[in-house]
């Protein structure tokens, strides 16, 4: 092979780009997945949020094309309806704020805006970095007060120190009394308020986005399915709807959410891996083109060693060593680029994360994985070598020496 430098390059170049694009491809999979998780994570584990939908058959006398709401009264036979089924550790109504923007002197952040109870915190896998969240004398007075993401204080603030300044929520002033981190955190991350004070000031209709709460005791997804089931015919109930009618009520946990994704995901990996070993592919067939050119060249090499006494499997070892030096050596530069690459990508974007808006997080894989994929390539090139070395095998020793 030496002869055949070229030849030997080109399918170098091959093998390099199919492993990398396998680890490239498993890598930016990987990195979705990781950042929906991110994404999932500000939630705790038993956590169950219930939204209200549209009534789409008619129910003892009660029309369809009904829009479900929850007004205070309702809340509480839910919240008192839920405590009766399973222990609630934390239970918080919830409002998302619309077209609301946070801003302070000239500068401007968009995050969404939510109005939410002081048992909000224990639902958010959050911490805070300073101040405190919104406690109960918030709620009695519906106080002016938020509680921003500090990558939003960082936006909005830089190095002064945002507790206690005012920001203009649509043109109203709000005190910061507290900054929060979490898995995840962006300048978008949302900014909260007293579930009281966004009622009054930005809902009149006194419509809610969902009930969230937080339960104990629920280890197992089969539980929790005979729970959402019992909620379900509870909230049927209080407002009248068939409980099999999917489309009123929409509840969601963040078990169910995680392990559909992770589904999800499974599957796209599985593609990916398609996808990339459909490029080793080319650079197998170079491999097994240029052991079948190293072969037919050095077919009288092959005949004087038979004629002296050489065993077939010293002949066969001899082709099977080269093609797995190609393989390896080719492969595992491949494999080290495509690990750098991945690596020096997940830095930069961890450094930049308003880029990707955090759908991509850590972009990297294994190195079980990354090895995986060399073996997969050296086994490849072993059976790619191998007709070409029973090729040489069979050789005559008298055809081999007057071979041209």
């Amino acid at each position: 092979m030496r002869a055949n430098k070229l030849r030997t390059a080109l399918t170098g170049f091959a093998i390099v780009w199919g492993i990398l694009m396998v680890i490239l491809l498993l890598s930016v999979s990987n990195g979705f997945h990781n950042g929906v998780m991110q994404n999932f994570n500000y939630m705790n584990a038993n956590t169950i949020s219930i939204y209200p939908g549209w009534v789409s058959k008619p129910y003892k006398g009660m029309p369809s094309d009904r829009k479900i709401t929850f007004n205070p009264d309702d809340i509480n036979k839910i919240r008192k309806g839920i405590g009766t089924l399973v222990n609630v550790v934390a239970f918080s109504p919830v409002y998302n704020v619309q077209n609301a923007a946070i801003s302070y002197k000239s500068i401007y952040a968009t995050p969404s805006i939510i109005g939410v109870c002081p048992d909000f915190f224990k639902l958010r896998d959050m911490r805070m970095e300073k101040g405190r969240f919104i406690n109960a004398s918030d709620m009695e007075s519906c106080g002016k007060v938020i509680v921003i993401n500090e990558n939003t204080a960082d936006l909005l603030f830089g190095d002064d120190e945002p507790l206690g300044k005012f920001v203009t929520v649509s043109a109203l002033l709000f005190k910061v009394v507290g900054v929060y981190s979490e898995k995840g955190g962006s300048q978008n991350s949302p900014a909260y308020i007293p579930f009281e004070t966004s009622q009054i000031i930005f809902n009149s209709s006194r419509q809610i986005t969902d009930l969230s709460f937080m339960v104990e005791g629920m280890d197992d997804l089969e539980s929790i399915d005979v729970l959402k089931t019992e909620i379900r015919e509870l909230v049927a109930g209080i407002k009248i709807f068939d409980p099999a009618d999917e489309q009123s009520l929409w509840i969601q946990d963040r078990r169910e959410m995680v392990g559909a994704f992770n589904i999800l995901f499974s599957i796209i990996n599985v593609f990916m891996w398609i996808v990339g070993l459909a490029s080793l592919l080319a650079g197998v067939v170079g491999v097994s083109n240029i052991m079948i050119v190293t072969v037919s060249e050095r077919t009288r090499e092959f005949g004087i060693r038979k004629a002296l006494g050489a065993p077939p499997s010293s002949i066969l070892l001899s082709v099977l060593g080269e093609s797995l030096a190609v393989t390896l050596l080719f492969g595992f530069i491949g494999m080290t680029i495509g690990i750098a690459i991945s690596e020096a990508a997940a830095y930069y974007l961890s450094q930049n994360p308003e880029i990707v808006k955090n759908m991509i997080y850590n972009p990297t894989i294994g190195l079980d994985t990354a090895f995986s994929a060399l073996f997969v390539l050296v086994v490849s090139g072993l059976l790619a070598g191998y007709v070409p070395a029973r090729k040489a095998v069979k050789v005559k020793p008298i055809e081999a020496i007057n071979a041209k």
